[in-house]
């Protein structure tokens, strides 16, 4: 049960939102964004979207962990980065599927071309244009943010000008 404490909670039984008829509403792509496993969600997608540079096919499902792993070394140490992939609260599977439900990735699965392949996990994973498009503009945002403020204390360094003083709070009277 969704417990919301105003009106944008569930709809009560025989109602409906006369918008939904006419324009678009619900998007589950940024769902992953303010999931609880948020952290794991982005991991993924970021190794996705950056697959999607060398690849037109998509990941292969034996590859994510890998892939995942190199992903985390770039910023993590090598005992954390063992310690989260074992840790029981990541696991893959449920976390792509639940992607592919909110329409962050699509998934197919590649032709079997011999008896050992109708064995093993054939599913490919690619992130939809518009999941790409979101997590672009996320990670880009933030980046951009970063660089500007970098640039302009930079700048202002550079020109010899301090940093302009804050005003000061008005003195309060007492009648």
């Amino acid at each position: 049960m969704i417990a919301m404490d105003d009106e944008d909670g569930p709809l009560e039984a025989g109602t409906s939102d006369s918008w939904a008829g006419h324009l678009p509403g619900q998007d589950l792509v940024p769902a992953y964004l303010v999931s609880r496993f948020a952290a794991q969600y982005r991991v993924i997608v970021e190794v996705l979207l950056s697959a999607q540079e060398t690849s037109l096919t998509g990941v292969p499902h034996a590859e994510m962990v890998p892939l995942i792993r190199a992903h985390l070394t770039r910023s993590l140490d090598a005992d954390v980065v063992d310690a989260l992939l074992v840790d029981p609260g990541f696991r893959l599977d449920p976390r792509l599927e639940r992607l592919h439900r909110w329409g962050v990735l699509t998934v197919w699965q590649e032709p079997a071309r011999s008896g050992e392949d109708f064995l093993r996990r054939r599913d490919r994973y690619q992130l939809t244009p518009a999941a790409a498009r979101l997590h672009a503009f996320w990670t880009q945002e933030t980046t951009l943010d970063d660089e500007a403020a970098a640039t302009s204390h930079w700048l202002l360094e550079r020109s010899g000008t301090a940093w302009p003083p804050l005003p000061q709070p008005c003195a309060t009277v007492t009648p």
